[in-house]
């Protein structure tokens, strides 16, 4: 019983920070940013991938996982990316440079809303703070080749078996080591967000109940809010031709208030201990 009370309590207290911190206006401010950062991101995972691949068909396989961030909406972002990349030329060194600049909008914004959750100032150098949104930036592009990767060696493994031993390779056991592999890259990056881009010095003790918490969160959240825009929403029928990015902006929006909500639990776990935390 006692642990039920202190598990109420602390959801309580978690909620109240999340209120105080105006976290519903911070996570509405990642989606507008991540919106505009999202194709400037693709975009210049594609050119990447255009050095890195020699087969350019790899960069659709890029464009389809990374479209999977985004339920029901990936097929319109794939081609609005695809048009796009289509219609312009290749990336130049300024064309890398501005599709870079343009997509670290969205870790500025994750920065302040970091900040806000742990009741710290912001305090870098600006030349600091966008350095730091650079490399989220080339993380992000890491993850989407890593993830192509992987899809490649998946392929190429079940064309192996198939070829070995005549058979059809386990599915079953392939497809729980995706959706693990899923998981584990997903908690990984979290707890670098809530460690690194916070202007304060802090462990993996200090960040991972929060990451464990927004994994599993945008994992369920992923599958309810495909199940929710298939069965029951209809954007297009109430916003028109804007329908698809009001609802890619609705996704992107809960999106952000796991983050943040993660950010608020690393933070009410750390205030109860003995210590503060410690400023860079």
């Amino acid at each position: 019983m006692r642990f039920f009370r202190s598990f109420y309590n602390f959801v309580v207290e978690v909620h109240a920070r999340y209120s105080e911190d105006m976290g519903s206006f911070l996570a509405a401010t990642i989606s507008f940013y991540a919106l505009f950062s999202i194709f400037p991101l693709l975009l210049l995972a594609i050119s990447v991938a255009g050095y890195v691949f020699a087969d350019p068909q790899n960069a659709d396989v890029l464009l389809r996982y990374a479209g999977r961030a985004f339920p029901e909406f990936s097929d319109a972002v794939r081609t609005n990316v695809q048009s796009i990349a289509a219609n312009r030329r290749s990336t130049g060194l300024i064309g890398f440079i501005t599709l870079l600049w343009t997509g670290t909008a969205v870790f500025e914004a994750i920065g302040y809303a970091m900040n806000k959750a742990w009741k710290v100032p912001a305090g870098r150098h600006v030349v600091l703070s966008k350095l730091l949104s650079i490399a989220g930036v080339l993380a992000v592009i890491l993850v989407l080749l890593l993830t192509t990767f992987l899809s490649v060696g998946y392929q190429t493994f079940q064309d192996y078996w198939v070829n070995t031993f005549k058979a059809t390779p386990p599915l079953a056991a392939l497809s729980a080591g995706g959706i693990l592999a899923t998981l584990a890259i997903s908690f990984f990056a979290l707890v670098i967000i809530y460690a690194v881009i916070p202007n304060l010095r802090l462990r993996l003790r200090d960040v991972w109940v929060g990451a464990v918490f927004a994994t599993l969160a945008g994992a369920v959240a992923h599958r309810g809010f495909a199940l929710y825009a298939s069965r029951a929403a209809r954007f297009s029928a109430v916003y028109g031709s804007v329908g698809v990015i009001i609802g890619l902006m609705f996704w992107l929006y809960i999106t952000g208030t796991i983050l943040i909500l993660g950010a608020e639990i690393n933070a009410a776990l750390r205030s109860r201990p003995e210590g503060e935390v410690q400023n860079e």
